[in-house]
Formats: structure tokens, C-alpha cells, sequence
């Protein structure tokens, strides 16, 4: 028997992702290297002038977006979810390979939305909430998964399909 295709490859999320999560999250950095290098900044733009300050913010704040950019890219190749026999498998964390597993018994409501910066971006998410169950070490159960960065086709197809499965072990 062929081996089959995972879900992530069949409903695959867009490349957009990449520079969506790049522009999110570099934003923040961006900022937050803006603020600690002020006395940087100073110590440089003293001694060396104004120029060598501007070259070291942009090169600063460039070196961020690269790196963010490079690790969004490897996240993006290790994103993954599978819609298996019994449970619907999601690697949540992408590069560091956190997968969750959810048996489709468990799983409460399967939602659509996009929020400003997604619908930005012309792409949209789905959340997966499931029931809460247990406590101490099984905490993690409470939170809601989500796959992130499929076109509006592909999010309401996969959302379908998973709903279908939820139906059938219902």
C-alpha cells in the first residue's frame, strides 16, 4: 500500500507565511534593538559621526530581518500537519518539532479567521479547540492549536475535512 500524502502537502500553507511572520516578529525586534542601542548609537556617532550611526542602525536593524527571515524560511519547511486515522497531528512549533496530537473525539470546534495583518497578507488560519482535560503535566490539552498560512480555498477545505473526521468518531 502507497504511503499517503500528508495533509500539509495537500492543503499546503502559503509562502506568504515566510514574510508575514518576518515583517510580525522583526517589527518587534527592530524596536526593541532601537531601544538598547541608543547608548551604542551615542557612543558611536561621538567619536565616529553621524554617518558610521546610521550605518550601524541599518546595519542593525538589516542583520535582524535577515536572520528572522532565514529562520521563517525554516519554519516554514518543517511546518506540518497530518490528519491520521485517529488524531490530527500538528507540529507546533515548527523548527523545534513540538507536535501535538489530538484525537478527534476531543476536538470541540474548528474555526476560520484571519486577523488584519493575515487578511493583509490574503491568508487565513484555522483554530483547533479541543476540550480541556486532566491538570499538573497535562496543561497543554487546554490550549487551542492552530494551522497558520493557508489560502481561504485550502483553509475551508482542510476545515471540512477535519470536521468530517470529527463527525465520523462522534
Amino acid at each position: 500500500m502507497p504511503e499517503s500524502i500528508p495533509t500539509c502537502r495537500e492543503f499546503p500553507p502559503e509562502r506568504i507565511l515566510i514574510f508575514r511572520r518576518t515583517f510580525q516578529i522583526s517589527s518587534v525586534l527592530v524596536y526593541i534593538f532601537w531601544i538598547l542601542s541608543s547608548g551604542i548609537v551615542g557612543f558611536v556617532s561621538f567619536y565616529f559621526g553621524l554617518l558610521y550611526e546610521i550605518l550601524v542602525i541599518l546595519g542593525g536593524i538589516l542583520f535582524i530581518i535577515i536572520l528572522n527571515l532565514l529562520y521563517q524560511w525554516q519554519y516554514y519547511k518543517n511546518y506540518y500537519y497530518d490528519l491520521g486515522k485517529d488524531t490530527l497531528l500538528v507540529n507546533t512549533w515548527g523548527i523545534y518539532g513540538k507536535k501535538i496530537e489530538i484525537p478527534y473525539e476531543k476536538i470541540e470546534k474548528v474555526s476560520l479567521y484571519a486577523d488584519s495583518v493575515d487578511f493583509f497578507f490574503g491568508i487565513y488560519n484555522l483554530r483547533i479547540e479541543r476540550s480541556c482535560v486532566g491538570s499538573g503535566s497535562d496543561y497543554e490539552t487546554c490550549f487551542d492549536v492552530y494551522i497558520k498560512g493557508l489560502s481561504k480555498e485550502n483553509a475551508e477545505k482542510l476545515m471540512k475535512k477535519i470536521l468530517e473526521n470529527v463527525g465520523e468518531r462522534k
